[in-house]
């Protein structure tokens, strides 16, 4: 080792592998560009503040315009209530309608089947009568 004079401070040889080196420079390093990461650290993270800000805008405009479409989807089909109730209703007297004449059929379907029956009735009466009479007249002797 060199002897040290008044003169000349002492220089030592560096090592740059110990751990005290390492932590001193990476200490510099950092001291260095610390206040810069800092700043775009706070910089990104304004950022991602205002885009989640901006997404949740965006977000409620497009809430709002679907609550409108279904508005005026609601609408659109209110203003088909009136077409429908007139339908309906047209319905309604047509199956009335068709009721009434279901129904006056019935009764006209009964009454000639009562017709029939009571025709059917006194054609047997008569039949039977007819017969009778030619058994009275064939049973008789003759005088």
């Amino acid at each position: 080792m060199a002897v040290p004079t008044a003169e000349a401070p002492v220089i030592e040889p560096l090592n740059l592998f110990s751990t005290e080196t390492v932590e001193t420079l990476a200490n510099g390093f950092l001291a260095v560009l610390e206040p810069d990461l800092q700043h775009v650290q706070k910089n990104i993270d304004d950022l991602i503040a205002s885009q989640e800000d901006m997404l949740q805008s965006v977000n409620e405009k497009k809430a709002y315009f679907q609550d409108q479409k279904e508005a005026a989807d609601i609408a659109a089909t209110i203003q088909l209530v009136p077409h429908y109730k007139n339908k309906l209703s047209s319905i309604i007297k047509q199956m009335q309608g068709i009721n009434k004449r279901v129904t006056k059929l019935k009764q006209r379907a009964l009454h000639l089947k009562e017709l029939r029956t009571m025709k059917d009735e006194q054609s047997r009466k008569d039949y039977e009568r007819q017969l009778n009479q030619v058994y009275q007249l064939a049973a008789k002797p003759p005088k």
